[in-house]
């Protein structure tokens, strides 16, 4: 249980922190791998954790690798199926949140060429407008659903590649904001290496989170046998819950 708690936070941080494979400004990638370093900081304490990810369209699976600080095996499908395989414990927490599907996640929004909202109209948002300032586009969001936490989203870009993104309550308190930097480019792929996350919790000192991506591969040159990697047969399940999705950014 306690594996499954991480994996997730994890996951819903990868959802917005770490999927920009691909876009709207090039054709579309059908499989691509990354390297990912994660560092948060909380409370004067820096955590680090590492893996490796890997995405093919095929079958819109999701599979992550985490070496560091244990070694486990986190699958997702695009019917918010998700496997967690616990490599040293050979044990498989299984459950469903269609937050957490593949199709839901950022990774996936760029591979399809849908750049231009990051998926946010898939999530429960509505565009309310766009505008420019100088020279780069901002766009505001807002909630469909008037009990979500997040009332409102701006997204804003420059030459088409998004660098930053807001969110707000209802009352308009600033709940988290990200910056997307370094870009990595390619004929298929944009993606930010580097991506710094701050989340005002409460009562609490700021969560700042730290991402980073390293040896992107794509196509033919993107080889692992985890794209197909399958939970070993003899593993004991342990079956969860079915969880509700959220209609909320998938963040940490």
């Amino acid at each position: 249980m306690r594996l499954y708690v991480v994996n997730k936070n994890i996951v819903n941080l990868l959802s917005l922190s770490l999927f920009f494979f691909g876009g709207s400004l090039s054709a579309q990638v059908t499989k691509a791998s990354v390297d990912m370093e994660i560092c948060t900081l909380s409370n004067g304490k820096t955590l680090t954790t590492k893996a490796e990810v890997y995405y093919q369209v095929r079958d819109n699976r999701l599979v992550t690798h985490f070496t560091q600080p244990t070694e486990s095996v986190l699958i997702t499908n695009n019917k918010g199926e998700v496997q967690n395989y616990d490599v040293n414990q050979n044990t498989v927490f299984v459950y469903h949140n269609s937050d957490l599907a593949s199709t839901t996640n950022t990774l996936f929004f760029f591979l399809n060429g849908q750049t231009q909202n990051l998926g946010l109209h898939k999530i429960g948002f509505r565009l309310l407008k766009t505008h420019r300032e100088d020279s780069l586009v901002v766009s505001e969001w807002e909630a469909t659903n008037p009990l979500n936490t997040i009332q409102k989203v701006n997204l804003v870009y420059d030459h088409l590649l998004p660098i930053y993104i807001d969110y707000f309550d209802k009352n308009g308190k600033l709940l988290k904001k990200a910056y997307f930097s370094d870009y990595y480019t390619s004929k298929k792929i944009y993606l930010p290496q580097k991506i710094t996350e701050i989340s005002y919790l409460e009562n609490t000192d700021s969560l700042i989170t730290q991402t980073f991506y390293r040896n992107i591969k794509e196509e033919s040159s993107a080889n692992s046998v985890y794209f197909d990697y399958a939970i070993p047969g003899n593993a004991k399940t342990i079956q969860g819950c079915h969880q509700t999705a959220t209609n909320a950014p998938l963040t940490h």
